[in-house]
């Protein structure tokens, strides 16, 4: 039998749910704020807040077959939309 997604987390939101809905005081705003699992490590790292004071912003740009970087692609002109060239684009004209 296959088990559902997520099982190991539905104690913590049954405990949730006693405490907000059914006014249980169960220790369950005692606990840190916010689990995270990070992928790849196979850890739960857990947190005060969302997103966490120390996060660093890295922009990632989309990349051909579905992939990321963290740099701009550097395209040729064989690969912008036909008739996009400079020459091509609307300009605006003031009345």
């Amino acid at each position: 039998m296959q088990s559902r997604p997520f099982i190991e987390e539905h104690d913590k939101m049954f405990r949730w749910y006693d405490y907000w809905i059914k006014g249980i005081d169960n220790g369950v705003m005692d606990e840190p704020a916010v689990t995270v699992f990070v992928e790849g490590t196979r850890e739960q790292v857990t947190g005060s807040q969302w997103p966490p004071k120390d996060v660093e912003y890295k922009s990632l740009y989309l990349r051909p077959r579905r992939k990321l970087s963290f740099g701009p692609e550097l395209m040729g002109a064989e690969y912008a939309a036909p008739g996009a060239t400079s020459r091509s684009m609307p300009r605006s004209t003031s009345v």
